[in-house]
């Protein structure tokens, strides 16, 4: 994993919406030999249901996405997530309010039928980041704060792990991303360099650039493949800073 005192190289503000992570996409879905990560032993970070595909998740695209990130070398530090139009479509601050419930495993019904649904890959995507210990974080404009927590509280994985308490540290207010940014950092004690950032607005990509955050452009909300994208710039930037970590030494004696 990309720990505090990485500082990957950045690109224009923006260059996640294309260029090299598409192409090392289809590099990894080939099993290119040139990454020289295929072998899980040889990440910094090991994840904690032992690099398997979680059962929860199941769309075709979604294990092939996680599995492809069992090839990368480094992970970042935490996710940094919007809201409104990125992990959900709707703005939760334009509902009727609560009482919220929820109306399947995606869709929050507010007072009187209002609400927000998340988008169809989120809920797998948090499946991921619950099993194998990713941190996470959300930076939001709302403007009613205490309602998202609301939805987050309620929105949950198959093991009943709250998106609240994966994404666990929240600046819900205001201030321009850079700002949130900023603080997440300092309150997840990591650099800015080793976090990554998902938004459906461009001006917020600008902003997350302007402060050497990666930052991914999700027009149509977070996808496997947005997702799979930015951790793939991730991971090749990390790895053109410090080159590939070197592979973990057997412990046990060749036999003769």
């Amino acid at each position: 994993m990309v720990v505090g005192k990485q500082r990957p190289k950045r690109a224009a503000p923006g260059s996640m919406q294309r260029g090299q992570a598409e192409e090392d996409v289809d590099d990894l879905a080939n099993d290119s030999p040139e990454r020289g990560c295929s072998d899980s032993r040889s990440r910094e970070v090991k994840p904690r249901n032992g690099g398997r595909v979680a059962p929860t998740i199941s769309s075709p695209h979604g294990r092939r996405a996680a599995e492809l990130l069992e090839s990368l070398c480094f992970l970042p530090e935490v996710f940094v997530f919007d809201l409104d139009d990125t992990l959900w479509k709707g703005d939760v601050d334009c509902t009727e309010g609560p009482p919220f419930r929820l109306n399947g495993q995606r869709e929050l019904v507010a007072r009187h039928g209002t609400g927000v649904t998340l988008f169809e890959d989120v809920p797998e995507i948090f499946e991921w980041l619950h099993g194998t210990g990713q941190r996470a974080a959300i930076a939001s404009h709302t403007s009613t704060p205490d309602w998202a927590d609301m939805a987050l509280t309620l929105f949950k994985t198959a093991t009943g792990v709250t998106y609240s308490k994966i994404a666990g540290v929240k600046e819900m207010h205001g201030a321009s991303k850079t700002v949130h940014l900023t603080r997440i950092a300092k309150r997840a004690g990591c650099e800015r360099q080793s976090m990554v950032f998902f938004d459906n607005m461009q001006y917020n990509i600008d902003d997350g650039e302007a402060v050497d955050v990666l930052s991914s452009f999700t027009p149509r909300g977070l996808t496997w493949d947005k997702f799979l994208e930015c951790l793939i710039e991730f991971d090749r930037r990390a790895v053109a800073d410090r080159g590939p970590p070197p592979p973990v030494r057997s412990a046990v004696r060749p036999s003769r």
